[in-house]
């Protein structure tokens, strides 16, 4: 898993997790993760930011992250690491206000 990938999660309630954590910590039996939501949904500016991820609208509710189990990450289904200013910026913003 990298940072900034797109798996599904292999809970039976399925949906698609943005992978947030660094690569640096792969040895962590956990993985702070993000949902990436069907869109425009609720685009708050800067903290859910919208994009487009295999042809459809999604967002991704930065606010909504958590530390997962690494086993509940499944499948790789892309990236959307051309994004990172965006996540970036919303994560400074959840945590430093700005």
């Amino acid at each position: 898993m990298r940072q900034f990938d797109v798996h599904e999660l292999r809970s039976g309630a399925g949906g698609l997790v943005l992978i947030l954590q660094n690569d640096l910590t792969d040895m962590l039996d956990s993985c702070v993760v993000a949902p990436v939501m069907a869109g425009p949904g609720m685009p708050i500016a800067r903290l859910r930011p919208a994009m487009t991820f295999q042809a459809r609208d999604v967002i991704v509710a930065i606010d909504r992250m958590a530390a997962i189990e690494r086993r509940a990450i499944g499948r790789y289904e892309g990236t959307l690491r051309a994004f990172e200013a965006e996540f970036k910026a919303a994560i400074d913003l959840l945590f430093f206000g700005f």
